[in-house]
């Protein structure tokens, strides 16, 4: 394991150690990492993130691009503006229920993420979160999500299809419901997903989605 030094601004310049099972594990210790801290770093593998680290600040990991999984364990609740932008090779990455907050392009130009899962407490997709994420093949929504922002995905395929959840009860009226709701479909639908195959959501919201979109693209509609 290699020393941790610290740049002038309190930034640490090391490559975590690379244990037994030849992943890149940063250390317990730490229970603080600067933004901007591993920006650029050469480490390649599964990096796994352990619980003691509360927050990821902005540009932590940015332009890590030999990194192909993330595991974040614990209580983590925030990963900061362009935390994971320019990761190349990332595939996958787990992130726990406990993350409430992901800010703009944090998984930007990450070109090989195939799928990934958005935390159940998340209660807002930021501003161009997966642009360029070329392979991406599937979204699932959280329940939770309450705002929406446009241009959260652009040139993606979606082959697999978006995944929505529960409209909300049969009461609230559409705008309440979710007010850019019809962003996601100016995004997902209209314009640049123009592979996209199918629309998952609960099956008795179906109509309520429909109500809100084009007719020509009610045939992506499936119940879950």
């Amino acid at each position: 394991m290699e020393k941790a030094n610290k740049n002038d601004d309190g930034r640490r310049s090391v490559t975590p150690f690379v244990d037994s099972d030849n992943e890149i594990v940063i250390p317990e210790t730490w229970g603080d990492i600067k933004a901007g801290a591993f920006m650029g770093n050469s480490m390649s593998g599964h990096l796994k993130i352990p619980p003691t680290i509360k927050r990821l600040d902005d540009f932590t990991f940015c332009l890590c691009r030999n990194l192909d999984r993330v595991t974040i364990s614990g209580e983590m609740s925030y990963i900061g503006f362009r935390c994971f932008s320019g990761c190349h090779s990332l595939k996958a990455i787990e992130i726990p229920d406990s993350v409430d907050m992901i800010c703009e392009y944090a998984f930007e130009d990450c070109w090989s993420l195939k799928s990934i899962r958005l935390p159940k407490s998340l209660k807002m997709i930021s501003l161009g979160l997966f642009n360029r994420c070329y392979s991406l093949e599937e979204i699932e929504l959280p329940d939770m999500v309450e705002l929406v922002k446009q241009e959260i995905i652009g040139y993606c395929r979606m082959r697999r299809g978006l995944k929505l959840p529960q409209f909300g009860s049969p009461k609230e009226s559409i705008i309440n419901v979710m007010p850019s709701l019809m962003d996601i479909f100016k995004v997902f639908v209209l314009r640049e997903c123009k592979s996209l195959k199918r629309i998952v959501v609960p099956e008795d919201s179906i109509e309520r989605y429909k109500a809100i979109t084009p007719e020509r693209h009610h045939h992506l509609f499936v119940a879950k």
